[in-house]
């Protein structure tokens, strides 16, 4: 059973390039931001896995996904291969990733959209204007992590 924890009617694909840690080569990644009037499950408390839908007046990107809706999974692996379900030793859990285009290796969320100048944290307009959005008018839902994408005024529709 999927426990959906972020949803929206519609959501927009993320796309843009990384150094792979391992190789050094730049490799496509992807990611995804639910537009403003999206929706997340806030808990009422910790021991209590009801709450209430708490609705969104700002974009936000999506990262340590799970659960991913079967029409997105779909959409997604139409576009890369190399973005899919893999083990994490760092966070002890399987969630969505990217991997490196030339040679597989694992590229962990952490470094892409929590640490400034990561592929899906970038620092000023250039950075972000190197990310490509292609909108997807479908429902979205996955359990996973959200934050404001302050960036998205500065990127690029594909």
């Amino acid at each position: 059973m999927q426990h959906i924890n972020v949803r929206s009617s519609s959501y927009l694909i993320a796309k843009t390039t990384s150094l792979c840690w391992k190789c050094g080569e730049h490799t496509c990644v992807y990611g995804f931001i639910v537009p403003a009037g999206h929706e997340t499950l806030e808990p009422a408390d910790e021991d209590d896995e009801s709450g209430a839908w708490y609705r969104h007046d700002e974009p936000s990107i999506v990262h340590y996904v799970t659960d991913l809706l079967p029409s997105v999974a779909a959409r997604i692996n139409v576009l890369s291969r190399h973005y899919c379900v893999d083990f994490s030793k760092t966070t002890q859990s399987s969630y969505w990733m990217n991997h490196c285009d030339h040679c597989g290796v694992k590229q962990g969320d952490f470094e892409m959209y929590s640490e400034p100048e990561g592929a899906f944290f970038p620092v000023d307009e250039y950075a972000a204007s190197q990310i490509s959005l292609s909108e997807v008018a479908e429902p979205f839902g996955c359990n996973g992590s959200s934050a404001f994408a302050s960036f998205i005024e500065y990127t690029r529709r594909a």
